[in-house]
């Protein structure tokens, strides 16, 4: 009998008071360079573009000057950090209501909170 690894779906309402609009088909990740302890990428984890010669979304840290990087949403929900044999694909939310404080490594510095907030202008934060 085969064996079968089954998670959670839908999204993090802790993080998304709303999400209007989703990129369709999702993200797959580039993942040099991101660790985390829990082994999962956490939903709220900013999500760059993608890349061309690749085909991979980078997934994007703040720097704490105001230039984090080019963003174009934000994970959707939690999923599985997968580090060899297969890809790390996320649903992207383009727009809708985000909580701040729930953020992954909240509180964010103000400066990459205001570069967020340009480079994202259909997300709303509270």
């Amino acid at each position: 009998m085969n064996s079968r690894v089954v998670t959670a779906g839908g999204f993090d309402k802790v993080i998304f008071e709303s999400v209007i609009d989703t990129l369709a088909g999702g993200a797959s990740l580039d993942i040099s360079g991101f660790t985390n302890s829990d082994g999962i990428i956490p939903a709220g984890t900013f999500i760059g573009p993608k890349d061309g010669t690749t085909g991979l979304h980078p997934i994007v840290v703040g720097t704490g000057d105001g230039t984090p990087g080019a963003v174009i949403g934000i994970s959707h929900a939690s999923v599985p950090l997968v580090t060899s044999g297969g890809n790390n694909v996320v649903g992207v939310v383009l727009e809708g209501v985000v909580r701040l404080d729930a953020l992954p490594g909240a509180p964010l510095d103000v400066d990459d909170i205001a570069a967020y907030k340009t480079a994202l202008p259909k997300i709303t934060f509270i």
